[in-house]
């Protein structure tokens, strides 16, 4: 199993590599793409430079530093795009090719079928975005170019076992490991993702068959996160200026592993995922602190090692030395289960 780790600067490179991811990936926005459609609609996801590159030139050199290291470099274009964009996605793609970039994390099938027609990068992983629910979807990917796909974050070990049994190795499989257990499938959701803006703020008007269409939004100066943490109304209006509909939820979504504020984790599901010849452990948050990349990176790579000591050791020694682990790197008192990626495993194991 290979650790993927995620990273926004050059200067992130050596350290993670250092610390033990085994593949990397990141996010570009370039000046030409925010030019035009501003932080509405970015090109893969993850708002702002915080998680993301701007400077085809940098992301070079943070290529160029990991392929020294022999470590491969993904980047992510897991948007859903509209036709007026593929001119310009095609030029980027291009861009991405002569940096030489390793292959691309994507979820828009007809990118897909783009590049399966360019032929110019063999590694296209499909990512959460895509909706990977079974193996019919899975073979699927793979009949139009996809190497690897990374399976939504609400799927149980069960279920992932029976894609991985039944694709029988045909394409790899990559699965979440570290932060952002999100409850909304990824594919399916439409909340914004990147609050840290000022209060206010206009994206460019969109001409579509002689019809502009002007967005306004709006921010709580204070809050950084996303969209589906807030309180939120949407309005929406006619080219006359007349207000059609009128939407609010009842209130802010709560969750238990938000109460609980605990670094979500699947890394006791290592031990099954070993089994199911799980390709990538995928650490989540490109725009975390480097402290904190660093931290995680060690903590998989750290299991990982369990694993390869207690190779013939059961599955409850197992799980009992990972949870230690995560206890003592993050500063836990215990493992309560709330933040667990695939808590089947947590109470299977601990509650028989």
């Amino acid at each position: 199993m290979k650790i993927l780790s995620p990273f926004s600067k050059k200067e992130e490179v050596m350290p993670l590599i250092e610390a033990g991811a085994d593949e990397l990936y990141c996010g570009i926005i370039p000046e030409e793409w925010e030019n035009r459609y501003s932080a509405f609609d970015t090109l893969n996801r993850r708002e702002g430079y915080a998680a993301n590159f701007s400077k085809f030139s940098d992301l070079q050199y943070a290529i160029q530093l990991a392929h020294r290291e022999n470590v491969r470099v993904f980047v992510t274009m897991n948007g859903l795009y509209v036709q007026q964009q593929y001119p310009l996605i095609r030029k980027i793609i291009k861009k991405l090719k002569d940096v030489k970039a390793d292959g691309l994390i994507i979820a828009d099938i007809g990118l897909l079928l783009m590049l399966q027609r360019m032929k110019i990068f063999k590694e296209i992983h499909i990512g959460a975005g895509g909706t990977t629910f079974n193996s019919k979807t899975a073979i699927f990917y793979k009949k139009f170019g996809a190497s690897r796909i990374i399976l939504p974050r609400h799927l149980t070990i069960n279920e992932i076992e029976d894609i991985s049994r039944r694709i029988s190795g045909k394409v790899h499989l990559e699965v979440f490991i570290l932060n952002t257990l999100c409850p909304n499938v990824d594919g399916f959701c439409t909340f914004y993702h990147g609050m840290s803006f000022d209060k206010k703020a206009i994206a460019p008007e969109i001409d579509l068959k002689n019809k502009k269409i002007k967005f306004t939004k709006f921010y709580a100066g204070s809050h950084g996160g996303c969209a589906c943490v807030l309180r939120y109304s949407k309005r929406i209006f006619d080219n006359r200026g007349k207000r059609i509909t009128r939407q609010t939820p009842s209130g802010t979504k709560k969750i238990k592993h938000d109460r609980e504020n605990r670094k979500e984790c699947g890394a006791c599901a290592i031990f099954d995922f070993n089994k199911m010849n799980i390709r990538g452990l995928k650490i989540v948050e490109r725009g975390a602190k480097i402290e904190s990349k660093i931290r995680d990176t060690k903590f998989i790579r750290a299991v990982l090692d369990i694993l390869k000591k207690e190779d013939n050791s059961t599955k409850e020694k197992f799980i009992k030395k990972t949870q230690k682990l995560y206890c003592d790197t993050y500063k836990y008192d215990k493992c309560s289960g709330f933040s667990c990626y695939y808590p089947s495993v947590f109470h299977k194991t601990l509650h028989k």
